[in-house]
């Protein structure tokens, strides 16, 4: 299917009841987020946020549902390709905003950038700058052994591609270059998944997901930040608009695969665990997928293909990578990090009975918002705590979307970006990281897309089974998240001051 399918304006599912994210639901949103708000500010007047945080959490809130709302009216009637240009320029414009707020607070009040450790910037900008002073001065490009003395191979992405923005830019302004390139690949990535949910869900649920995604606080905070995550997400998406375009048409020729492939690759340097993941989300779409949109012929063609790039590439790393996850689906590193989460400075006395069986459950939901202090070191948190509660949320339509595909036997059509979801998220629970919203970023685009599907599923009043499908119903049951979402968001603070002794 093309990339922006000839739909013609005002009518952009050619004659299909069109879903636009209802005011209903915005409501609910920005209600219960301020009942949770208020909640906690009675229950922990004597914890608060500074003051301008509680403005963020506004704004984030009202953003994302008000315009949200809003936009998926006001931009339906636009062509496709229209409608794209709309949506970059308005990523644009919401990160760029931020990301100066980032550097000018970041340079008046520590003189440098970072978002909670000091020694990963060091390595994103500071070695990059450092390799570009040797090539322009000496004409030293063996910057990437300088690299690995200091970095493992799956963190060497962000300062292989940092380098070379500074060498484009003269290395006259590190930081401001990368903030750059952030901002441009945050607005990209929302492109990339209007590409996505178009091809599996239709143009409505496009055109929702990739409102979703220009206006997701946590996508938006992220772009102004010096770490890797906006980079790698970026990279994720794009081998994934592409390699699901591949998959869709049927038709796969080397010219085709192998580029996607190579990108696929370059996201091991980000985190290998998040490459392997995307390739074996491609095998199970090929043996998974019907036939009839893929034959066996190009299924095996296009396997054999991307194995013999994958494994000239990283062979080796991907079998050090598997069994780093197999030691880690034993539970022996989440207990020993859950225990030195006790102990650590600031730690919390409750973390030591956090495990996975904890987390799986969870796993959609959380991270829940932080709206109490604690320590400076978690002021970043308190800045996405407005995401949190939206992603909490939508989780919902989430959860229910992933019931509708196992009761129908859907999911069959849409394997490969299931697969990449739901694999994730099960990494993710089973390993040290599960309740880092940082970690959950290469999910969140993706649990954006099922959220605008659930979405529609509920406002078109489409059954799970032949007994479950009114309208009404589904609505209950977002009346009951909703208070469920501030329970657990007034709960967390508790957890939080409880398990640091703070009350």
């Amino acid at each position: 299917m093309n990339n922006f399918p000839n739909i013609r304006p005002g009518n952009p599912n050619g004659g299909i009841p069109y879903t636009f994210f209802p005011s209903r639901m915005a409501t609910s949103g920005m209600v219960t987020s301020a009942i949770a708000l208020a909640i906690v500010l009675f229950a922990f007047s004597d914890n608060p946020m500074p003051a301008y945080l509680y403005l963020i959490y506004v704004l984030e809130i009202a953003l994302f549902f008000g315009a949200s709302q809003h936009y998926s009216h006001a931009w339906a009637k636009f062509k496709p390709k229209t409608f794209a240009k709309y949506l970059f320029i308005g990523g644009l414009l919401l990160r760029i905003p931020f990301a100066l707020y980032h550097h000018i607070e970041n340079v008046n009040n520590l003189g440098l950038f970072y978002y909670s450790n000091l020694a990963d910037i060091e390595v994103y900008v500071g070695l990059p700058k450092q390799a570009v002073d040797n090539i322009l001065q000496r004409g030293d490009w063996n910057f990437i052994d300088d690299f690995m003395k200091y970095i493992a191979f799956d963190d060497l992405g962000a300062p292989i591609l940092n380098t070379f923005i500074l060498l484009l830019t003269g290395n006259a302004n590190p930081c401001g270059a990368v903030l750059v390139v952030n901002v441009l690949m945050g607005a990209f990535t929302s492109i990339f998944m209007y590409h996505i949910a178009c091809r599996h869900f239709g143009e409505d649920v496009g055109r929702m997901t990739a409102i979703f995604c220009m206006l997701n606080p946590n996508m938006i905070w992220w772009c102004s930040s010096l770490m890797k995550e906006t980079q790698m997400v970026f990279f994720t998406c794009w081998f994934l608009d592409r390699m699901d375009a591949v998959l869709s048409r049927g038709k796969v020729s080397v010219a085709e695969v192998i580029p996607v492939a190579l990108i696929g690759m370059f996201v091991f340097l980000y985190r290998a665990a998040l490459g392997l993941l995307l390739f074996m989300a491609f095998f199970a779409a090929l043996v998974l997928t019907s036939q009839r949109m893929v034959s066996y012929g190009k299924k095996i063609m296009a396997g054999l293909l991307v194995t013999i790039v994958l494994f000239l590439g990283f062979g080796q790393q991907m079998q050090e990578q598997a069994q780093r996850l197999q030691y880690q689906a034993a539970g022996d590193r989440q207990s020993e990090n859950m225990e030195w989460r006790t102990t650590r400075e600031h730690g919390n006395a409750f973390a030591k009975y956090a495990s996975k069986a904890v987390f799986a459950p969870l796993i959609f939901t959380i991270p829940f918002p932080t709206m109490t202090y604690t320590h400076d070191g978690q002021l970043p948190l308190m800045e996405v705590a407005g995401g949190n509660m939206i992603k909490n949320i939508f989780s919902f339509f989430v959860i229910l979307c992933m019931f509708f595909f196992l009761l129908t036997g859907e999911w069959r059509q849409h394997v490969f970006i299931i697969a990449y979801l739901i694999g994730y998220l099960i990494i993710l629970a089973f390993s040290v990281y599960a309740q880092s919203g940082r970690f959950h970023m290469p999910a969140l685009p993706f649990e954006m897309l099922f959220a605008a599907y659930g979405i529609k599923l509920v406002q078109q009043n489409v059954p799970l089974t032949t007994h479950v499908g009114r309208k009404s119903t589904y609505m209950r049951w977002f009346t009951f998240w909703c208070i469920l979402c501030v329970v657990f968001a007034v709960f967390w603070q508790w957890f939080k001051l409880k398990g640091q002794g703070i009350i």
